[in-house]
C-alpha cells in the first residue's frame, strides 16, 4: 500500500525534489517488501500465492519507475531479471514503456530494451505483436546509435519470424515490410558510400526478412530486382 500511495505522489508532485523523495520512499518500501518476499511465498499455496505475486509484479513496475526517474541506470537489468519470479509476461511491456518515455542516455536505453526483448522472447504466452513494436523501437534507436547492435538484431528478427511463422501469433506483416524496407534502405546508403560489404550485408539481411512476409513474395521480388540492379567494382 505505502508503495502505490508513494508512485501516486510522485507523479502528481510538481515539485521536482519532492517527486524524488517520493520515488526514494518507494524504493525502500519495496526493498523491505522484497527482503521478506521468499518466506511469505513459502508459506502460502494457491490463490494466496498468486495474489502475492500478482502484487509482486506490480510493485517491481513501481520500483523499475522510481529507479528511472532516479537515474539509478545500474539497477534497471536487475529488476528486469527480478521480474522472472512473477512469471507476468504483461510486467515486461509496462518496463518497456517506462524506458522508452525516459531520459535514459542511449547506451542504457539500448541495453535495457535488449534485456526485455531477451526476456520476453523466452516466455510462454509472450505476445509477438508487443514484442515487435519493442524490437522497431530497440532497432530504430541502435540505427542511429550503434550499428552494430542493429545489425545483431536482425538477425534475431529473422529467428523470431521463422519460429512463429505457423503460430496464431505470428511476426507481424506490416513489421515485416517496414524492417526489408529500413534494412535494404541502409544497403543502399553502404552502397552510395562505396562500402560493399556492409551492402552486401545488409541487402542480404533484408532479403532473408522479406521472404519471411506472408505477401506471395511480392516484397522479396522487388528487393531482389534493385539488389540485381546494383554495379560492383572488381
Amino acid at each position: 500500500m505505502a508503495g502505490c500511495l508513494g508512485v501516486v505522489l510522485a507523479r502528481s508532485e510538481d515539485q521536482v525534489e519532492l517527486q524524488l523523495q517520493y520515488y526514494l520512499n518507494v524504493r525502500s518500501h519495496f526493498k523491505d517488501f522484497w527482503e521478506r518476499l521468499q518466506d511469505q511465498l513459502a508459506r502460502l499455496e494457491g490463490g494466496a500465492r498468486d495474489d502475492l505475486l500478482l502484487k509482486c509484479s506490480t510493485l517491481l513496475s513501481f520500483d523499475y519507475e522510481a529507479a528511472v526517474r532516479l537515474k539509478a541506470w545500474d539497477d534497471l537489468v536487475r529488476i528486469i531479471e527480478d521480474c522472472a519470479i512473477c512469471a507476468d509476461p504483461d510486467v515486461y511491456g509496462t518496463l518497456a514503456d517506462i524506458t522508452l518515455c525516459s531520459e535514459a542516455p542511449t547506451p542504457i536505453m539500448l541495453s535495457t530494451l535488449q534485456k526485455i526483448v531477451n526476456v520476453t522472447w523466452r516466455l510462454e504466452g509472450n505476445s509477438v505483436t508487443k514484442l515487435s513494436r519493442w524490437i522497431r523501437c530497440l532497432f530504430q534507436i541502435a540505427l542511429t546509435s550503434d550499428i552494430n547492435i542493429a545489425e545483431h538484431l536482425l538477425d534475431q528478427i529473422v529467428n523470431v519470424a521463422k519460429d512463429t511463422k505457423v503460430k496464431p501469433d505470428p511476426y507481424p506483416r506490416e513489421e515485416l515490410e517496414w524492417l526489408a524496407t529500413t534494412t535494404f534502405n541502409r544497403a543502399v546508403d553502404y552502397y552510395c558510400a562505396s562500402d560493399d560489404g556492409a551492402c552486401r550485408r545488409w541487402a542480404e539481411k533484408a532479403l532473408s526478412i522479406a521472404s519471411l512476409n506472408e505477401d506471395g513474395g511480392a516484397l522479396h521480388n522487388t528487393l531482389q530486382s534493385k539488389y540485381s540492379g546494383l554495379t560492383w567494382e572488381n
